[in-house]
């Protein structure tokens, strides 16, 4: 039987910073968006990006940049990226299909997006813009969306400190009141990265003590939340027996986090039953 150790700190995957702009400004990489019929050049489109800023690269690089972008290996198929130079950076077209994006393919091609950025990542993060012609505040949260869950990358548990390749995400928008969807698509992102946090964290670190004192810390400043914890004396006088039987395979003892949450004038009554063991 291996020691139980008494305290452990648990990776933690920090999530970009993010904002809303009228410009991507600043950016070390700017994504937009390739459409168009696959694989071919023809009546490819951008969509996103300042038309001068297009202009005076077209001009600079004597093409137009989608016809680039397909020579490059790029395509409007989802999915597929290509690299080319941007001003004093990067410039990445992600495949959105072949007619005008849904909001889908924008949440999609932000992801991407971020996942390629992330791969031009030295030994700083990035600041990427996601410039695709964003029009409303729910399209702000939905960019934002996607292209936060695109940052997530797994955290390195055998160093103290490592870099996280996206530094800053900027959506590119004048949509009016988009920051409170901003902090929309951030909570989602955090309940997101913690979820996976605990996934991608190895069985000799997060082991049932280790992740019940993990989901208090993480859940139990949120407002009409509680989160309570059955150690092993709770769960005997709670008839768990099927728990306690599993938990006698381990020197660790056995625990059951409950979380209730409790929004003002909420009516109906849900329970999730996550089945998620560890030893």
């Amino acid at each position: 039987m291996h020691p139980v150790p008494t305290s452990v700190h648990l990776p933690v995957t920090a999530r970009p910073a993010l904002r809303v702009s009228r410009s991507a400004s600043g950016a070390d990489v700017v994504v937009a968006a390739l459409t168009g019929a696959k694989g071919s050049a023809t009546g490819a489109k951008i969509v996103g990006l300042a038309p001068r800023a297009v202009k005076e690269a077209e001009t600079s690089l004597g093409t137009d940049l989608a016809s680039l972008a397909i020579r490059m290996g790029g395509s409007p198929k989802p999915g597929s990226t290509a690299v080319l130079p941007w001003k004093s950076g990067s410039l990445i077209l992600v495949g959105a299909g072949e007619t005008a994006p849904t909001d889908e393919d924008l949440r999609q091609a932000a992801g991407w997006g971020v996942r390629a950025a992330a791969e031009l990542a030295g030994d700083k993060g990035v600041k990427v813009a996601i410039d695709m012609g964003i029009g409303s505040a729910e399209g702000v949260r939905i960019a934002a969306e996607g292209a936060l869950l695109g940052a997530y990358h797994i955290s390195r548990i055998t160093e103290s400190e490592c870099v996280d390749p996206i530094a800053e995400v900027t959506i590119v928008s004048q949509a009016r009141g988009a920051k409170p969807e901003l902090r929309k698509a951030e909570i989602m992102a955090d309940a997101v990265f913690l979820a996976r946090d605990w996934i991608n964290t190895p069985a000799n670190l997060l082991y049932p003590e280790s992740f019940a004192t993990s989901a208090t810390e993480e859940l139990g400043d949120i407002a009409n939340l509680s989160v309570d914890v059955l150690d092993e004396k709770a769960l005997a006088s709670g008839g768990y027996g099927g728990l306690l039987a599993v938990g006698k395979g381990s020197n660790r003892k056995p625990r059951l986090v409950r979380a209730d949450y409790h929004p003002e004038g909420a009516s109906t009554t849900l329970a999730l039953v996550g089945k998620g063991i560890t030893f």
